[in-house]
This record gives structure tokens, sequence and C-alpha cells, in this order.
């Protein structure tokens, strides 16, 4: 067996091919082509965020008997986020200005829902929303696929 090995690869720096063919059936997928449109990564990551930002509620003993019906609507929340955040991060090429606009929707939105809620718990409610829309506000710019210019007609 060894004899076979020292035949076939005398000098491992020259051999080109591979011993397990099996490698070269697996493509490998280049970078450029794993990037996702910056809308597209703002909804999926808003809403995979959002359902652990309804999570949170948990940890108030009062929400824990809605605590399906808050995780269904953080995630709708976070989906929305993630829209608006992706839409701008398209525009405005800055990650400074992704991170603060992301900060500032996530913010807004749960003011909404905590002020439709009654008002009670801002704090609460306000905080996680504002880590959401933080993280994918840094995702979508640092992440996102640009938009690619199409060349002008004659």
């Amino acid at each position: 067996m060894a004899e076979l090995i020292d035949t076939r690869c005398k000098n491992l720096k020259e051999f080109l091919g591979t011993v397990n063919r099996r490698v070269k059936e697996r493509e490998v997928i280049p970078r450029e082509r794993r990037t996702m449109n910056k809308v597209v990564l703002g909804v999926v990551l808003g809403g995979i965020l959002g359902i652990f930002d309804g999570l949170t509620a948990w940890l108030t003993p009062e929400a824990r008997a809605q605590i399906v019906g808050i995780v269904i609507g953080s995630t709708f929340k976070g989906i929305i986020a993630g829209v608006l955040i992706g839409w701008f991060a398209r525009k405005v090429s800055s990650l400074l200005g992704g991170i603060l606009f992301g900060t500032a929707a996530g913010m807004l939105l749960a003011f909404l829902v905590a002020y439709m809620g009654g008002g009670k718990y801002y704090f609460e409610i306000m905080l996680p929303g504002s880590i959401v829309g933080l993280i994918v506000g840094y995702a979508t710019q640092r992440y996102g696929e640009r938009p690619q210019t199409s060349a002008a007609r004659p």
C-alpha cells in the first residue's frame, strides 16, 4: 500500500490531482454569489430577531399569558423594520447612518406598540426594539449587496 502512494505522488508539491475524487463533484460557491439583497436581508434578519424581541416579554410576569400574540406582533414589527432599514440601506451607503436609522426605526416602531398597549411598559418594549433595529441596520449596511446599476440604453 505504501508503494502505491509513493509511486503516485513522489513529490507532493508537483502533485496536481486528489486521491479523493468526490471533492470535484462539490461546487464551491464564490463569495460574490453568497451575498443577499439589502432589503431581503433586512426582512429575514428583522423577522428572526423579532421573534427574540417578542420572547423578551417572558421576563415580564404580567405579559406571560399573552406571549404568543406578543411574539407574532414582534415578528411582524421586525419585518416592517427590516423593510424600512433595507430600503434606507439601498439609498444611503453609510454604516453609521444605517446604524442610526435602524436604531431610530426600531425605537419608533416599538414606541408605537407600547403606546397602543396602554403605555405601561415603554422601556421593556422599546429597548429590545431598538436593539433589533441597531443590529439590522448594521447587518444590512455591512453584509447586504449593493444594487446593480444597469447600463444606460441608447
